[in-house]
């Protein structure tokens, strides 16, 4: 390629580098200002690809997802129900504690639905129209044993209490606050009232209940203000005379997760950067482009993690993790240059420019359009990985091409440090390059049961030590497990309503709905007129309870009133309380529809189901681990069709520098280190899943760019001795990610460096 007069002039690449960098910086500073500061998220889930079946179904999981990431679970266990009542208060009453108060929207202990006020005034406002379906078929049966039937319950136990029986005489408070019990039983939550806790037995040992939902600060990951810790404290403190804590909730693996991605990139980080200085100090024996290649590291760190939460609001650790990779990668770059700025045989930084600027560019244009195509995943972990290797690896292409130019070249050559076995003949590299097709293609054959591509959300995601004792013990005992549920949509509030009561009525075993604590207005207005036969029984009521005739009037008249609570209007008059269990229920309008969730207490045919949901229009029955793989094997496709798109654009792009010979030497090397990875995999017996995929998307990106230099026509003992420090840089990197206890990460690190390696072999053959 002939030399363009623009490579000379280092202004133009300082001020380049300088922009690049300043508007990220900027943008990072302003989002983080404007959205309330550097945001951390650790919660696999919150990453999951977005379900592509219906805009209902994408909303009802963030809807759901958001609720149960604030939600946790502390089961406070003993032989003994006292002893175990006795720590639970103790640990509710530290939780109240007014310093730590604040890490908390509410808790909750007790199980008497009657100690909250904000429900009680709610249900004595709305009782007739909340009668319930089972109450009016026993009052349309016979209204005179139903209103004397209350005088029964009056002078016995009551929920509500007595102090509104003159204006409810036919105890329908009661009744409602009975049904709301009944409703939050239903939630899945299989605990019972007992001595005024929720509470159940289990092979021999009382697990009492506390129930609470974290607030902002609480739920806050990689802060002090995690709630966790405290959580933590507290129960260690309870754990004495046989009482022990366990934990269940999203929080706590989200909390965990966090802290050993974090701890896991400090050890990462810390073998890459140690490993990488040896390298280099191996290599040039001097500060100057030791201390230039960490900062070229350092500021591409810095730039993609400002460009990413730029860009996304927040940071996942996942990414952070991944990200400790561009170490390696980002660090080639430096490499080239600084082994032809030692070998003295170019006076200057811009001739050192001029020689290396189309290879640079054209490895950067393989690896950086890899992850473009993978901006187009629906996957926000993906594109945000994407994003942070993109501007990273941009970064540290611009920092070489401008800020090193500008450094004085030494005097004196220096010989190469590492010298790369290279074959020179050709009939002996064709015969080796076979050698290894043919290996990966016995392998593959031998081992062709195992080559399928095939996700399983469930082995993404692997707990151990007390939180999966927890998980699995507070599983058997709540049974609360909501990843199986149904999705309501329609054009009103009203609607949604109407279409859960008969979708309520067709699941045995029952459930949990926004309707069974707030009726469709259509629901509410046969209530009313079904009540109606209860109203000449008032007078007879009221006389034996010593009330005046004008109580029975003002009786008759409520019931008689035209007023319906309409939960689109009047949502926010709804009780704190109950506003708390409708969370995860009551998702509202998005858009221009109306949508809700209905969660069954126990699935036990899923196929009867699906059949119910598709019985109705705008019901959809989703059950989440089954989703999420099924999307993830569409997304693998999705990444397939991304890397045959690369592939041709890049090698459209090749021809356009080289010529049919050198075009199709190059397009070998990763196919070749594709078929490795598959073979790998095949002999592990373990499925080509998305995040393997995704590194043959990258190994396709990264491994060309050997390949690209070695073919450059002036090819020398310098080209060889960068080519050999390029893969052992990226192989440390990505080698280092293969070690991540986190499945994701350490197939995705496993399948580059098999991937890499087969391309480096290919280059020196």
């Amino acid at each position: 390629m002939k030399s363009a007069h623009f490579l000379e002039n280092n202004s133009f690449f300082t001020r380049l580098w300088l922009i690049f960098h300043i508007v990220i910086a900027l943008s990072f500073a302003l989002g983080a200002f404007f959205g309330g500061g550097v945001k951390f998220d650790a919660d696999f889930m919150n990453m999951m690809p977005e379900n592509e079946k219906s805009k209902a179904v994408r909303v009802a999981d963030k809807a759901l997802f958001s609720t149960a990431s604030k939600n946790v679970f502390l089961l406070v266990a003993n032989e003994d129900f006292s002893k175990a009542k006795k720590a639970a208060e103790d640990i509710f009453a530290s939780l109240n504690a007014q310093s730590e108060r604040d890490k908390f929207d509410s808790i909750s202990l007790s199980a008497d639905i009657s100690s909250m006020e904000d429900i009680r005034d709610f249900v004595k406002e709305w009782k007739w129209n909340f009668i319930s379906k089972e109450n009016r078929e026993r009052i349309a049966q016979s209204p005179e044993a139903f209103a004397f039937t209350a005088l029964e319950r009056a002078s016995g136990f009551t929920i509500g209490g007595l102090d509104d029986i003159e204006s409810d005489p036919f105890m329908l408070e009661d009744e409602v606050l009975e049904d709301y019990l009944g409703a939050i039983s239903d939630s899945g939550i299989a605990m019972s009232a007992k001595d005024g806790v929720l509470a159940s037995e289990y092979e021999g040992v009382w697990y009492v209940m506390i129930r609470a939902v974290l607030s902002e600060k609480g739920e806050r990951l990689l802060s002090r203000g995690n709630a966790v810790p405290l959580l933590e404290k507290v129960a260690k403190e309870s754990e004495k005379d046989g009482t022990r804590v366990v934990f269940y909730g999203t929080p706590f693996h989200s909390y965990y997760a966090s802290t050993s991605a974090q701890r896991e990139i400090t050890i990462i980080s810390t073998i890459c950067t140690i490993a990488l200085l040896v390298l280099l100090v191996f290599t040039f024996k001097s500060a100057k482009p030791i201390l230039f290649s960490l900062f070229s590291v350092a500021i591409s760190v810095l730039t993609a993690l400002f460009a990413t939460h730029a860009i996304f609001g927040s940071v996942h650790t996942l990414t952070l993790v991944f990200g400790t990779s561009l170490l390696g990668s980002s660090i080639d770059y430096s490499l080239h240059f600084f082994i032809n700025w030692k070998n003295g045989s170019l006076k200057s930084g811009s001739e050192i420019r001029r020689k290396l600027f189309a290879p640079l560019s054209l490895s950067l244009f393989s690896t950086e359009i890899c992850y473009a195509l993978l901006l187009f995943a629906p996957f926000a972990l993906v594109k945000q990985m994407a994003v942070f290797s993109f501007c990273g690896i941009m970064s540290t292409f611009l920092t070489s091409i401008s800020i090193f130019p500008l450094l004085s070249v030494p005097s004196e050559k220096q010989a190469p440090s590492t010298r790369l076995f290279c074959l020179h003949n050709a009939k002996m590299k064709i015969a080796l390059k076979a050698l290894l097709a043919s290996l990966c293609a016995i392998t593959i054959a031998l081992n062709a049961g195992s080559v399928k591509m095939k996700n399983n959300i469930s082995a993404l995601y692997k707990m151990d030590g007390k939180l999966k004792d927890d998980t699995i013990l507070a599983y058997k005992i709540l049974r609360y497990n909501p990843t199986n549920f149904f999705i309501v949509s329609a054009k009103s509030a009203q609607e949604v309503l109407e279409k859960e009561e008969r979708l309520a009525s067709r699941i045995e075993g029952g459930c949990t709905a926004t309707s069974r604590f707030v009726p469709s207005v259509k629901a509410q207005k046969e209530a009313k007129d079904d009540a109606k036969a209860l109203l000449p029984y008032v007078g007879a009521l009221h006389e034996y309870l010593g009330f005046s005739g004008e109580s029975s009037q003002k009786v008759i008249a409520e019931c008689q009133s035209d007023k319906f609570f309409r939960i689109e209007d009047d949502f926010d008059e709804l009780p704190a309380t109950l506003k708390s269990v409708l969370g995860a229920l009551w998702i509202g309008e998005v858009g221009k529809e109306f949508y809700s969730v209905v969660i069954p207490s126990k699935i036990e045919d899923e196929a009867m189901m699906k059949k119910i949901a598709n019985s109705e229009s705008g019901v959809y029955f989703e059950s989440k681990v089954e989703s999420v793989s099924s999307s993830l094997d569409e997304l693998t496709l999705f990444i397939v069709k991304m890397f045959l798109i690369s592939f041709a654009i890049i090698f459209v792009v090749l021809r356009f520098f080289y010529g049919w010979r050198d075009t199709i030497k190059i397009a070998t090397v990763p196919i070749l280190s594709i078929g490795a990875i598959v073979s790998l995999f095949a002999l592990l017996k373990q499925s080509l899943e998305f995040f393997s995929v995704i590194g043959m998307v990258l190994v396709f990106g990264l491994g060309l760019d050997y390949i690209i230099y070695a073919t450059q026509k002036n090819e020398s003992e310098d080209e060889k001795e960068a080519i050999t420090l390029s893969f052992l840089t990226t192989a440390i990197s990505f080698g280092s990610l293969a070690l991540s206890s986190f499945v994701p990460v350490h197939v995705l690190g496993l399948s580059i460096l098999t991937g890499l390696s087969a391309a480096f072999i290919c280059t020196i053959l």
